[in-house]
């Protein structure tokens, strides 16, 4: 049984790992979030077009000067829209820079 299965059986159920299994399990996590991300930035590189280039949350915050949380209120306020890629936000470089422009 994996350790997914026991905790999704036994959610309060202690466990004790092994140090080299904790490590094995951290480098796993970090080696899948690695390739996901680069699956997203491949993605958006497939929408763009010579009209119109799309940055991740993270590129769009960082352009905008602004944090994560801000983007979400933008998205909720109706200022700046993403359009969803597999679960994640991309946006549209002509809404940051109307954004831009309007500062």
């Amino acid at each position: 049984m994996e350790i997914s299965e026991i905790l999704k059986s036994y959610p309060n159920v202690n466990l004790t790992v092994r140090a080299e299994d904790l490590t094995e399990m951290v480098r796993f996590t970090v080696s899948e979030t690695i390739k996901h991300q680069s699956v997203e930035k491949q993605v958006i590189k497939k929408l763009e077009t010579d009209d119109e280039k799309y940055l991740t949350a993270k590129e769009a915050a960082l352009k905008l000067g602004v944090v994560l949380s801000t983007l979400w209120r933008y998205n909720k306020n109706g200022n700046l829209k993403p359009i969803k890629i597999g679960g994640k936000r991309a946006y549209r470089m002509s809404d940051i820079n109307k954004i831009l422009e309007g500062k």
